[in-house]
């Protein structure tokens, strides 16, 4: 794993900086950054060092995919860069946290209706990205409320 340092200078190289981890998993971490004009943008970085071969290819094939996804409720892919044996994928920042940890916040406050059809609203429209992906014949093989990712408007 890179320590902030790394990630410091791989992003920098590629136009990015103002960097915070804000995840990890087994092969990699997620960071916020900012592009230079400022957006907020999140970076996967995938230690493709020290995946094996089909490890290595899924990651590339998810980058492949997300670059051909455009759709209104599907979180937008910017670019993707390899530099030091790790396979970097950019995509927009959602600021509006995910749909699991906004469902058991308002349900505290025991959903009133207005945040009912909320969560109807992000319902149907994870439906409407659902169904787009698998019109491309692309399957998420992990849809969970804590992988929905919301947008503030």
């Amino acid at each position: 794993m890179p320590d902030q340092r790394d990630w410091g200078s791989i992003l920098l190289r590629h136009g990015y900086s103002g960097v915070k981890k804000i995840g990890e998993g087994s092969f990699g971490v997620a960071v916020l950054v900012q592009d230079q004009e400022g957006s907020k943008a999140v970076c996967k970085l995938v230690d493709v060092s020290k995946a094996s071969q089909k490890e290595t290819q899924e990651a590339r094939r998810e980058s492949r995919l997300l670059s051909q996804v455009k759709h209104p409720y599907i979180v937008r892919y910017r670019e993707n860069f390899c530099d030091r044996g790790w396979l970097a994928i950019i995509m927009d920042f959602c600021d509006g946290g995910d749909i699991d940890a906004q469902i058991k916040t308002a349900a505290k406050r025991h959903l009133r209706l207005e945040e009912q059809r909320q969560v109807l609203r992000w319902f149907t429209q994870s439906i409407l990205a659902l169904k787009y992906l698998h019109g491309k014949h692309i399957l998420h093989r992990d849809l969970k409320p804590s992988n929905i990712l919301l947008h503030v408007d």
